[in-house]
């Protein structure tokens, strides 16, 4: 019983932090087996018990592999994003839209500071690598048909490869405190 109340606990924790499908599914089938070990003991609850992390983390490093390849079987550049804990590296597919290299990014707290403040970042795009400005905004912040457009971008481009971004995000959540932002690369002048 103590190992599934940690895997509750871990689970609670993680709907907090990220939600996510897998984090529901892992906390209420540890509820459900803290209940079942309390009313109607078995000589099986141990199995359960430890079957149930088991095949959470599993099933999370099977999502990571799958989302992964896939990720990075598209045009892929590199920012490396300065920030007060380092440099951030971030992996992320490129648009090209009207003459214009746009990223979308959901981006952790620092490294969306660092990107909406316009401070130089190294870009790398075909084993080519430079110093661009982004000009980034928040999606919040623009407007509806120039997300959309974006967005249907993407999809023409990567088409079942941004299908597993969603697949990601939904069976394995988000950091709460990520930043969705759209960034256009400028040249340094």
């Amino acid at each position: 019983m103590i190992i599934a109340s940690i895997v509750a606990l871990v689970g609670i924790f993680l709907i907090i932090q990220r939600g996510g499908a897998l984090a529901w599914l892992t906390t209420l089938m540890s509820v459900g087996m803290i209940a079942k070990a309390w009313f109607k003991p078995g000589r099986f609850d141990t199995l359960w018990v430890l079957g149930i992390p088991l095949a959470a983390a599993g099933i999370a490093v099977l999502t990571l592999q799958y989302v992964i390849g896939k990720w990075e079987s598209g045009e892929v550049v590199e920012l490396s994003i300065p920030t007060p804990q380092g440099t951030h590296i971030a992996r992320l597919w490129v648009l090209d839209i009207n003459d214009r290299e746009m990223l979308y990014y959901d981006a952790p707290s620092d490294a969306a500071q660092a990107l909406l403040s316009g401070v130089p970042v190294g870009f790398k795009r075909a084993q080519v690598a430079s110093q661009r400005k982004p000009v980034a905004r928040t999606v919040a912040a623009v407007n509806e048909a120039e997300a959309q457009s974006v967005l249907n971008a993407m999809q023409d481009k990567y088409g079942a490869l941004n299908d597993a971004a969603l697949y990601y995000y939904g069976l394995l959540g988000q950091p709460a405190d990520n930043v969705e932002l759209l960034i256009e690369m400028q040249p340094l002048p």
